[in-house]
């Protein structure tokens, strides 16, 4: 059985920059773990978490723009290979496959799927 093939690129240092793999121009949602931004879609999130689902019908308070390009909702805690994993499984990217994760990238996850 194959191993899922992660990201070789770096996320937790340097500037904030754009994901290589998991940043759709098309994005309805832009969120930032350590330096990676992820730009998704929320329909695609909310399908699979109603924690999710319910924390993006929230309104947000006048002024408060996050999710956005210019502001992205900051996912303290969570690590980039962590979402990297989520979201590879979510728009089933070829490189991350669930019949090939393995018990440290599940628990990867974890923090964010809880």
């Amino acid at each position: 059985m194959a191993e899922a093939q992660l990201s070789a690129i770096d996320y937790s240092c340097g500037q904030p920059r754009k994901h290589h793999n998991l940043y759709f121009e098309d994005g309805t949602l832009v969120v930032q773990a350590e330096r990676a931004i992820f730009k998704i879609h929320r329909s695609l999130l909310a399908r699979y978490s109603i924690v999710i689902r319910d924390m993006l019908c929230l309104p947000s308070g006048e002024g408060h723009n996050d999710g956005t390009d210019e502001k992205p909702l900051v996912m303290n805690g969570d690590s980039a290979l962590g979402w990297e994993l989520l979201l590879g499984l979510q728009y089933n990217t070829p490189n991350i496959r669930s019949d090939v994760l393995k018990g440290g990238d599940l628990l990867t996850m974890l923090p964010i799927v809880h």
